[in-house]
Parts: structure tokens; sequence; C-alpha cells
């Protein structure tokens, strides 16, 4: 097994766009045939996460799928291992949501939806939220402010400061 991860995740630093498309589909089927028991599943969600930012390409989007996939069969590994990575995953996913490329955001949005489904947790939910509010809101970025508070009777208590 560590063969086969170790070559995939060299196809997806290559800079061939047909590697890393077929990386990306690996890594789904792996997801699906071995589930939660596959055990690199850290390593090949690093070398994703390195791929999303930057400059679109053609099939781009098998990597948000395979995002979608370690996701879905080892969430709660994932969040075991790093709490904080459901939140950098979500971040990462979320900026790809903003590409103007049709594919690629329809995809962007399905990984994003997956992954809040996954992990199942509250506030990343009310993170995707906060992010979907700022793209839709006529006022500028730095106009806003966001102030995110836990309570302990309630997991969040979310206040909006317009300026």
């Amino acid at each position: 097994m560590e063969e086969i991860v170790s070559i995939i995740c060299y196809s997806i630093a290559s800079s061939s766009w047909a590697s890393k498309r077929r990386s990306g589909k690996a890594i789904c089927k792996l997801s699906e045939v071995l589930g939660d028991s596959l055990s690199s599943y850290l390593v090949l969600l690093k070398s994703l996460m390195k791929e999303i930012p930057g400059r679109l390409w053609e099939g781009k989007e098998t990597l948000l799928d395979a995002i979608s996939a370690l996701s879905a069969s080892n969430h709660k590994a994932i969040s075991t291992e790093d709490p904080a990575l459901p939140g950098t995953i979500l971040s990462q996913v979320s900026s790809a949501c903003t590409k103007k490329v049709k594919k690629y955001r329809e995809a962007a949005f399905s990984c994003l939806e997956q992954v809040i489904k996954s992990f199942g947790n509250v506030i990343l939910y009310f993170q995707c939220c906060l992010i979907c509010v700022t793209w839709l809101l006529p006022v500028k970025s730095d106009e806003l402010l966001w102030q995110v508070t836990p309570v302990k009777q309630n997991p969040i208590m979310l206040t909006t400061f317009l300026f």
C-alpha cells in the first residue's frame, strides 16, 4: 500500500495535468474500496491540498472529488489526528468555490457540501455560512466584521457588525 501511495503523491506533485487527474481518480477509488481502513489518508490529503490553490487546469475538479472521498471515508480519523484540519479543508474548498470556471466551481460546491456533511461539525457549518454570506453581501469585505464567540449553553453565538 505504501508504494501505491508514494506513486500517487509523486503523480499529484508532477507537472503533468493528466497525472494529477489520474491520481485524483485513484484516491477516489482507494477511498471507495478501503474506506476508513485507508491508513495513508493524511499523506494523500495533504498532497491534494497543496494542489488546490493556484492555476486552474482541465480536470482539476478530480482533486476536489478526491478530497470529498477522503473526507467522507476518513472523517473521524482526520478530526482525531488534527482537529484544525477540517477547518483548513473547508477554507481551501470554499476558496475554490470562487473560481470562474463553472465546472470547477460546481465541483467545489459539491465538495464543500460533502466536507460539511462528513465532519458534521456545527462550527464548520457556520464558518461556511459566513463565507457564503460575505459573497452575497454588497459591501466590501474590509467593511464587514464577523465575530464568533463560543458560549457554554449555545455552541455558537454569532454577532454581526456592519460599519
